[in-house]
């Protein structure tokens, strides 16, 4: 059972890294169930359209005050209603898989009688967590830093080389590899700031595109989250850009849309491995404090470029002397590729088995 969130102010990001991990785990037999708090109506979409079975909770009384921190939760409430559930689940859980960062050891403790074991995916490293396993896909990140967080008998999976990647990835990591080894100028851009982006930094990032003049015409393939209430905007964006502006949304093949690109611009969520696996030489977008960690671990690996402060100036002067250094370009690609190879989903779910016996 994985409980995890979905919404604009929460994102995707957990969500989807949850659902490849449940792939793989059905694809090794095992059953897997979502609960999720209700509200947005993105979980029940996602799940639906994966086929997954989901749960959603009776109420939203533990949910924040999403205008101050829209992961917060009544610990206590949201155990007591997730613990109603899986006693609904015939055979029992043997994994509750955790991933939210407004849930903690307090919910763990409560839960832990009504569970085999519990997992937690976490990228922040900041508050005590009562699991028996915990994934942290941050590359660079350390058993140190979880020592005064989790029991010491806790298996910790750190790094990307446990990157919850869709198969896709690893399947076009082998011909994007090839194909950047032959790239000489930039020509089309990949931009990606998630599946929410409620800030439409999509937005600022077409805006510093347009920006650069360099005496020929990009393409430039942008990935709109749906529901975009953005959309309308970014499609006028579009019509007025100097370059040519492709609006994608419900991207089955990303990968593909990735492969073709020779430059992405993103965040530095779970689409920051996604763009390793494929050598995709990047500028990140910091979207967001939680993401910083990653950037600024990537951009001191040599796998990207880092844009602190989200301005469409500064924006236009990273990407332009990008643009116009290709050497560096290739040097981005050759590091990030080894970074993360696509098979951390299987991995880890082979880890899971191997627990279990």
């Amino acid at each position: 059972m994985f409980r995890v969130d979905a919404s604009p102010e929460v994102g995707l990001g957990h969500i989807m890294r949850c659902l490849t991990l449940a792939q793989a785990l059905k694809a090794s037999g095992d059953r897997c169930y979502f609960v999720c708090q209700p509200g947005s109506g993105l979980p029940e979409r996602l799940l639906s359209e994966h086929g997954f079975e989901f749960i959603i909770l009776d109420d939203e009384r533990s949910r924040g005050d999403k205008a101050t921190d829209p992961f917060w939760l009544n610990e206590a409430q949201d155990a007591n209603n997730t613990g109603n559930k899986i006693q609904t689940i015939t055979g029992g859980i043997g994994w509750l898989i955790v991933d939210h960062y407004g849930l903690g050891a307090q919910w763990h403790e409560q839960l832990r009688s009504a569970v085999g074991r519990i997992m937690v995916i976490d990228d922040l490293a900041n508050r005590a967590y009562h699991c028996d396993a915990l994934l942290d896909q941050t590359e660079g990140r350390k058993p140190e830093d979880y020592s005064q967080f989790v029991p010491s008998s806790c298996e910790l999976l750190l790094g990307a080389k446990f990157a919850l990647l869709r198969n896709q990835f690893a399947e076009k990591r082998a011909p994007s590899i090839e194909r950047r080894r032959s790239i000489e100028r930039v020509e089309r851009i990949f931009v990606s700031m998630g599946g929410a982006d409620s800030e439409n930094l999509t937005g600022l990032v077409l805006e510093a595109i347009n920006q650069c003049k360099l005496g020929y015409t990009l393409e430039i393939d942008v990935v709109v989250g749906t529901p975009s209430e953005h959309l309308p905007a970014l499609q006028a964006q579009a019509q007025m850009s100097i370059h040519r502006v492709y609006l994608h949304t419900d991207v089955s093949d990303m990968a593909g849309l990735m492969v073709s690109a020779d430059l992405a611009i993103g965040a530095a969520g779970i689409s920051a491995w996604e763009r390793c696996c494929l050598g995709m030489p990047a500028l990140i977008i910091v979207a967001d404090a939680n993401q910083a960690v990653i950037a600024e671990t990537l951009e001191q690996r040599g796998a990207a470029t880092i844009v602190p402060t989200v301005k469409p100036d500064l924006i236009r002067v990273a990407l332009k002397a990008l643009l116009l250094d290709p050497l560096r370009l290739k040097q981005l690609s050759t590091v990030a590729q080894t970074v993360c190879d696509g098979n951390g989903a299987r991995i880890v779910a082979d880890r899971l088995h191997a627990m279990n016996q």
